[in-house]
């Protein structure tokens, strides 16, 4: 029994190791990402709210802009219309 177990254990271990090279592999895909978004931003190749739109597709917008909740109200106050409306739909 007390093979089994530690076979269960390294099976168990391996798993998780496959889990967390997966995280990464996730991780650098998003990272990127923004990073395009950015270079198509700064290059005018792309609109501010496309920009926020693309976030949004690769659930990346949450990392980057706060909860409007969070925001105080002279933060919101200087995001510009289109802008605050893309960032008000639902995920």
């Amino acid at each position: 029994m007390g093979l089994t177990t530690k076979r269960d254990e390294a099976a168990y271990r391996d798993y998780v190791v496959a889990q967390l090279r997966l995280a990464h592999m996730r991780v650098r895909l998003l990272l990127n990402e923004i990073e395009m978004i950015g270079k198509a931003l700064k290059g005018n190749l792309i609109e501010p709210d496309d920009a926020v739109a693309w976030l949004r597709s690769v659930n990346g917008l949450e990392y980057l802009i706060p909860v409007e909740d969070e925001l105080p109200s002279a933060a919101m106050m200087s995001v510009p219309e289109g802008a605050a409306a893309v960032l008000s739909q639902p995920s």
